[in-house]
């Protein structure tokens, strides 16, 4: 892939970014050996950079954290895109822990294979077969050793101790079963997301949202946007549920955790459908909580 790229003509770069916790001058060691090894491969540019986490430090600041850093690095280095190394091992841990907390179609839909300017092309790829493609050309893979901790991460109990065990009782197909499972159900989140987004178009009363008078919030003003409550009753709830959620995200609103949505979605099946013409519709959002209007 490296010779084919530089007839091409194309750059490579390669960024490495370290977020879990550790020693200092050990995060440092491994920082520099994976450094190494990628100028030892031949790539010309390698950027390394130490990321601080906000917030809790949980996994998921963790992982957005990364992102964010390598989007900066992308845009510093001019690079097109951003590979990640995602396989369908994460793919099925991905699938199984959204089945585990109920959640719907776009997170059964498991992790996209591009989104924005990040792709993951090997997540039809499992790992012992990227391990052997190591091993066939002499690279030694580093493995984060917080991938070992079952007590760091819910993720790191799925995989050390859940699919071992789902894969025994239930066989060597299981796990590609989860990951067709999530190509299946991105076909269909795609499409009801496409079908959701223009029936909003139908439904709002104005092409664009109201900007109201009132504090700002996260440096946004209020905003409302008034829909047709009668369109909506009438809408499948696979698709009212998700005109509502576009809504409130397209006036500035941040939707609340996987395990909150199921509430506040149950709650607006019933207010958007049955409330009076002069009555509001709201999600509970973590960030401007923009209103719905139902008309």
């Amino acid at each position: 892939m490296r010779a084919d790229a530089s007839r091409r003509g194309l750059d490579w770069s390669a960024h490495r970014c370290g977020c879990g916790p550790s020693v200092a001058g050990r995060k440092r060691c491994r920082r520099g050996r994976a450094a190494r090894a990628c100028r030892v491969l031949g790539v010309e540019q390698v950027v390394v950079r130490r990321v601080e986490v906000p917030g809790k430090g949980t996994e998921n600041d963790a992982r957005e954290a990364r992102y964010r850093e390598l989007e900066l690095v992308r845009e510093e280095v001019g690079a097109e895109f951003v590979l990640t190394a995602h396989t369908a091992n994460d793919q099925a841990e991905q699938v199984l822990l959204a089945l585990a907390r109920g959640s719907g179609t776009r997170a059964i839909a498991g992790i996209p294979d591009r989104r924005g300017r990040f792709l993951r092309p090997f997540l039809e790829v499992w790992r012992e077969d990227t391990e052997a493609v190591c091993e066939a050309y002499g690279v030694q893979p580093w493995e984060d050793p917080t991938n070992t901790d079952p007590e760091f991460a819910l993720r790191n109990k799925v995989r050390l101790e859940l699919l071992p065990e789902f894969t025994r009782v239930l066989g060597d197909g299981a796990l590609t079963n989860l990951v067709r499972t999530a190509i299946q159900a991105r076909h269909d989140a795609e499409h009801l997301d496409n079908e959701a987004e223009a029936a909003l178009q139908t439904c709002a009363l104005t092409e664009t949202p109201e900007v109201l008078d009132g504090p700002r919030a996260s440096g946004r003003a209020p905003m409302q946007w008034d829909l047709d409550r009668y369109l909506l009753k009438n809408a499948p709830q696979a698709i009212r549920t998700r005109v509502l959620r576009f809504a409130a995200q397209t006036v500035g609103g941040v939707l609340p955790p996987q395990n909150a949505q199921r509430h506040s979605n149950a709650s607006l099946q019933v207010k958007a459908p049955q409330a009076p013409s002069s009555s509001t519709a709201t999600l509970p959002l973590t960030a401007s909580k923009p209103h719905l209007t139902t008309a």
